[in-house]
């Protein structure tokens, strides 16, 4: 957990060295566990982009709001995973606590507030809300939210567990709704690899790097919307741009998705087997080519 400074500090130096940039955000709670705030102005001196407790929703709504005080004198946003930690982990979960941290944005001025991977027509549906009324608050979504549904689950196995779980065909619908009007600015992976044996027993998330291009670009949004929601949002959510850096895609490469042919350790997928259109050709860093695919003659 990123909630000290000297850790985090020692992280991002790490991070330097590789051929990739990597941002950090440190922990809004001690341990994530929802009582005693962390130290924002010093986390962001260490490197910090945001503040979250990401995979947690361990704080009361009180202790949200002095989180949001806190964060917004040290202008970083605060990332929240809102879904209120019950058993079910159901939509009305979910729907109270984007409700509560609205509200508790509605009482912080010049605080930034971010939904992450929001799951259900509940949540688009208060986030629009709140949007209407000028409030600093945005949100994402996932592929997998963006293109599974629940009766996916039974079809995929242990490989289709993630927090929050897959939900409704209507659930899709909304997000996908959202993501066109601009109620959700941002895709984001909740890249979440584990070791097959610890899937099998039911652990939460999976891989997402290496299929969110092509699952994305089969989901037939506009162009337009593509660009905005994977590239200009998310630089203007947590406040960084690299106009050196980017990445060259093939829209029309067709493939299929193998594990375990993937470049990271995470070998764990729901599209497994599926044919997916739109490849990364070349990245650039920095001005700099990381990695460079092999281009098909003919």
């Amino acid at each position: 957990v990123t909630d000290d400074p000297g850790l985090l500090h020692a992280q991002v130096a790490r991070a330097a060295g590789l051929s990739i940039r990597v941002g950090f955000v440190g922990a809004l709670t001690q341990g994530l566990e929802g009582r005693q705030l962390t130290d924002p102005i010093a986390l962001k001196e260490a490197g910090a982009v945001a503040l979250s407790d990401d995979g947690r929703h361990a704080m009361s709504p009180p202790t949200l709001e002095l989180g949001l005080w806190r964060a917004a004198e040290a202008g970083l946003p605060v990332l929240v995973h809102a879904q209120y930690e019950t058993s079910e982990r159901s939509a009305v979960d979910e729907a109270c606590a984007t409700h509560d941290a609205i509200e508790a944005l509605r009482r912080v001025p010049g605080a930034r507030l971010h939904l992450q991977h929001v799951s259900t027509r509940l949540a688009v549906r208060l986030i629009r809300e709140a949007k209407a009324e000028s409030l600093p608050v945005t949100a994402e979504a996932t592929p997998h939210h963006l293109s599974l549904t629940a009766e996916d689950v039974e079809r995929i196995g242990p490989e289709a567990a993630v927090n929050p779980p897959l939900r409704t065909a209507l659930d899709r619908e909304a997000l996908l709704e959202g993501l066109l009007d601009g109620t959700i600015d941002a895709i984001a992976t909740d890249h979440a690899p584990h070791e097959r044996e610890a899937k099998l027993n039911g652990a939460y998330g999976f891989h997402g790097f290496e299929t969110v291009l092509g699952v994305v670009l089969g989901l037939g949004l506009p162009w337009e919307a593509v660009y905005r929601a994977c590239v200009t949002r998310p630089s203007e959510v947590l406040g960084v741009s690299h106009e050196d850096d980017w990445i060259l895609i093939d829209p029309h490469a067709r493939w299929v998705v193998d594990p375990d042919r993937f470049q990271s350790l995470g070998r764990n997928s729901p599209f497994a087997g599926w044919p997916l259109r739109g490849m990364v050709r070349m990245t650039v860093v920095g001005g700099r080519v990381v990695h460079e695919a092999e281009v098909p003659v003919g």
